[in-house]
């Protein structure tokens, strides 16, 4: 691998190294205080910058520093001068002799030199191009340079700085986007597995989202570079990357559907759905029925003697015949008329109960009748099909008042002529409800012969279910965090259903809400059996 592309590989994970990395000990140009050092013989340099050792050194080679009482390396102005940890010499002394036999190391005040004594780290370049990095007194330089010196021993042949176990120096880098492409993420995790499923590496992602090792030495193969530490409950899981080291140490990756390799790993945000359930509703018909009643002539009915408006004033209920004073202009401002029950003609006018049993006669049918006032007519309108009315101006004494009376088995408002008024602007009215053979004691059952139908609706009281589904038909959980992609929402009422789709998009909510949904299963008929109606 080329030390250009090694470094830039490298920079992201040792610029914070760098803050620990031994001061470098500048040369201070006119200094009264400096130093005079002691005159130090000059040594043989074994001086390296030919290929292919150099281009091996530049690249990471191992070199051991055990072997040499001083090393020296050079890349622009800057020097490194790497001795052992028990070398007596001061700092002064050291760079003194460096100076004295390699007259390329003697550039005052041109750049900085840092002597590093056994292990440390110095960057060389205003640029910082060049790592030199002494770890348990292996020398490892990554970057170029331009001189290197041995002192003490013969210079590293070319097979010395190779390795002999078979492994070569790679660095795995990736960038890591959030949600598209140009967005960084920074502080995921990623691991670099071999073959065997061994760690032989990690990473993390900076502010600019590129994650890289350190210089690794493995064997050429296949690696697997997998994010860990993900939260699955807000990150999509991505695939791993599986990169190839080559025999130069070279890591190739996979190229994606567009051609360029896929050195990089987007984690997508989890979207959400929100279904908003449905109101379901249900076509039904009511079917209607006459009643049909047993009879009982010993019963008659009378008006009701209690609950009576303020201006209608009782004047005698005996026998079925009912009489009442009426002040005409309060019951024609009355904007819904007066509605008067019936009870039993007994001594205590006993009130009748609603008389519609329970299912499937559900609708109570009270026995009532209603008076209003239209003009000068008086409206008498009762869900009874048989009564006879009269109207009277005297004090009445006796049934024969009502002859000539209206009897008849129709349900349909009736209206009478208001005769003259009294003084206190009062009329009578007579009402009789004895009429023979008629009854509503008792209730045997509808009339089947008399039937009408009216179509209604209904919200459906069975179980509704929602449903969504993913792209491939597999069925998700939607109160959950959702991957993006395109989604069907099902809504299922016995045997109809209605879909609707949907695309959630990362860290967004997508709703889904339905109008009212009529089901085309028709629920079970429902029996009505008012005494008169009209759908």
């Amino acid at each position: 691998m080329k030390a250009k592309k090694i470094l830039s590989l490298m920079l992201a994970l040792v610029m914070a190294l760098a803050l620990a990395a031994p001061a470098m000990a500048k040369k201070d140009k006119g200094s009264k205080d400096k130093p005079a050092g002691p005159a130090v013989a000059a040594v043989d340099v074994d001086k390296i910058e030919e290929e292919p050792r150099l281009s091996l050194i530049e690249n990471g080679a191992k070199i051991d520093t055990g072997k040499y009482s001083a090393i020296y390396i050079k890349q622009a102005n800057d020097i490194a001068i790497i001795v052992q940890r028990d070398d007596l010499r001061s700092d002064e002394e050291i760079i003194a002799e460096a100076r004295a036999s390699d007259k390329s190391l003697d550039k005052d005040g041109k750049g900085a030199i840092t002597v590093i004594r056994g292990d440390g780290m110095v960057w060389l370049h205003k640029n910082r191009t060049t790592l030199v990095d002494v770890t348990g007194g292996i020398l490892i330089v990554l970057g170029p340079i331009s001189h290197i010196g041995f002192v003490g021993g013969d210079a590293p042949t070319e097979d010395e700085l190779r390795p002999d176990d078979g492994t070569v120096s790679a660095v795995f880098q990736i960038t890591k986007f959030l949600n598209e492409y140009g967005a960084p993420g920074a502080g995921f995790t990623f691991e670099v597995v071999d073959a065997e499923g061994n760690v032989v590496g990690k990473m993390t992602s900076d502010e600019q989202g590129i994650a890289a090792t350190s210089d690794l030495e493995v064997a050429p193969g296949q690696y697997t570079i997998r994010e860990t530490g993900l939260d699955l409950k807000a990150y999509e899981a991505v695939e791993d990357i599986v990169a190839t080291v080559d025999e130069n140490g070279q890591v190739i990756y996979p190229v994606d559907e567009y051609g360029v390799d896929r050195d990089y790993i987007v984690n997508y945000q989890l979207g959400a759905l929100e279904v908003t359930a449905p109101t379901v509703m249900q076509k039904y018909d009511e079917v209607w029925h006459e009643l049909m009643y047993a009879e009982a002539e010993a019963d008659t009915r009378v008006s009701y003697i209690s609950d009576l408006p303020s201006y209608i004033t009782p004047k005698k209920f005996t026998n079925g015949f009912t009489y009442l004073v009426i002040n005409k202009d309060a019951l024609a401002n009355d904007p819904d008329g007066a509605t008067i029950r019936i009870a039993k003609s007994d001594p205590s006018n006993t009130l009748f109960p609603d008389i519609a049993p329970a299912n499937p006669w559900d609708d109570p049918i009270p026995l009532t009748y209603n008076l209003r006032v239209e003009g000068n007519e008086l409206v008498v309108t009762s869900n009874l099909p048989n009564f006879r009315v009269r109207m009277v101006t005297a004090n009445p004494i006796h049934k024969d008042l009502f002859t000539g009376g209206h009897e008849g088995t129709s349900c349909e408002p009736r209206s009478y002529t208001i005769p003259e008024l009294a003084s206190d602007g009062t009329f009578c009215f007579g009402i009789h409800y004895g009429c023979p053979g008629y009854t509503t004691s008792t209730i045997t059952g509808c009339e089947p012969t008399a039937e009408i139908r009216r179509e209604c609706e209904k919200i459906y009281d069975g179980e509704v279910t929602i449903t969504v589904t993913n792209a491939a038909g597999e069925v998700v959980d939607a109160a959950g965090k959702l991957p993006r992609g395109a989604y069907t929402v099902t809504v299922t009422a016995g045997e109809d259903t209605w879909t609707q789709n949907v695309t959630v998009n990362p860290g967004q909510t997508a709703s889904v809400s339905f109008d009212t949904l009529t089901m085309t299963e028709k629920g079970a008929d429902v029996l009505k059996c008012p005494v008169c109606i009209n759908p």
